[in-house]
């Protein structure tokens, strides 16, 4: 939706738009799931340790594991619709940044 969203659709004006609704939605899905991430255990396989594949349960090594690896592109996916609630809210001006999102 998102492609066909900024390309052809105008910005949402009113928070109860449908399409806007939904995508915050959406949003609210991966911010649960960035959560998630820091507290649900990871596997650890036979090349990274001579024990063989067990689970990483210690916080610590979860979170830094998490912030290493895939935190940037999720964080990056939900910060762009920062844009979309502010230009709703706010400024005209951030609504142009709306390109971002297909980014």
């Amino acid at each position: 939706v998102t492609p066909y969203e900024v390309a052809l659709l105008p910005t949402a004006t009113e928070w109860y738009d449908t399409l806007f609704l939904i995508n915050r939605f959406v949003d609210l899905i991966f911010v649960v799931d960035m959560g998630l991430q820091f507290i649900l255990m990871y596997v650890e396989t036979a090349s990274e340790t001579n024990d063989g594949t067990r689970w990483v349960h210690d916080p610590a090594l979860i979170a830094r594991h998490y912030l290493c690896g895939w935190f940037t592109l999720d964080f990056l996916s939900i910060a762009v619709s920062a844009f979309d609630v502010l230009a709703l809210f706010g400024s005209e001006d951030l609504s142009q940044l709306k390109g971002l999102r297909v980014v």
